[in-house]
This record gives C-alpha cells, structure tokens and sequence, in this order.
C-alpha cells in the first residue's frame, strides 16, 4: 500500500501534522508524506478536509495512470468549493469548514488540552509537554 498526498488538493491547513508529526511534514506550505509506515496516517487522511491524502494500490495505481479519465472525474471539485468560496464568504482559510470561536485545542499524542484562543488554529500551537501540534476537540 503507498500513501501519497495530492498536492493539488492540499491547502496547507496542518490538521493532518497536529494528528500524525512522525508520518507526514509540511514543505512549502503542502503536507508531504515522510514515513509510509507511520500507524497514525489513515487518522490524518480521516480527518483532511480536502481528502487529499491517499492511500493506493500499487497496482491499481499502475492500471488508473494508464486510464482515461471522464469529463465528469476530470471536473469534479472538492466539497465546499463553488461560487461562494471564491467571493470572501466564510472566515479565514478554512471557509466554511472553520469550527468557530470556542472551544479545547487537544494533543493527539498525551492527551493534553487548553481552551480555544480566537483567531488562532489549534494546529498552529504546540502541545507543551510533548511538542505535538494540537488538534480542534
């Protein structure tokens, strides 16, 4: 099995780094895959807004590259995009997808937990016991 993330998709949110640190890393403001064996990736493929992390087949990754795709696979878009994405509706980064103003920011890895600062993501702070990035509770 080979995980992989699509670049194209990726919005650089850190959701997946505050749940799996030892298997992927942000490079250039995109997730990047570092260790394929790490347990903790299907969790942060879960829980990617964009589904952007993919987990193949490595022959069925050889039989689809050499497909055609539809007119209907090629314009698909992620949910959440569409007229209104585009015209400043939503807050922040995150559009619609943003969780509000309360709440607990959680380390995935001991368990720690602090409220909710507004203005900053959860996956901005680190956990400061372990150095974990926190995740929305």
């Amino acid at each position: 099995m080979r995980v992989r993330v699509d670049q194209n998709k990726c919005i650089g949110c850190r959701i997946c780094i505050g749940i799996c640190p030892e298997g992927i890393e942000v490079v250039n403001g995109k997730a990047r895959i570092k260790d394929e064996s790490a347990n903790c990736l299907k969790d942060a493929a879960d829980a990617c807004p964009m589904k952007a992390i993919i987990f193949e087949d490595e022959k069925t990754e050889n039989h689809s590259s050499n497909s055609q795709k539809t007119n209907a696979e090629v314009n698909q878009h992620p949910v959440g995009f569409g007229r209104a994405m585009g015209r400043g509706f939503g807050r922040g980064r995150m559009g619609r997808f943003g969780a509000g103003p309360t709440g607990i920011c959680r380390c995935p890895k001991c368990g720690y937990e602090e409220p909710k600062v507004r203005g900053i993501p959860c996956v901005n702070k680190k956990c400061p016991k372990c150095g974990t990035f926190l995740v929305r509770a």
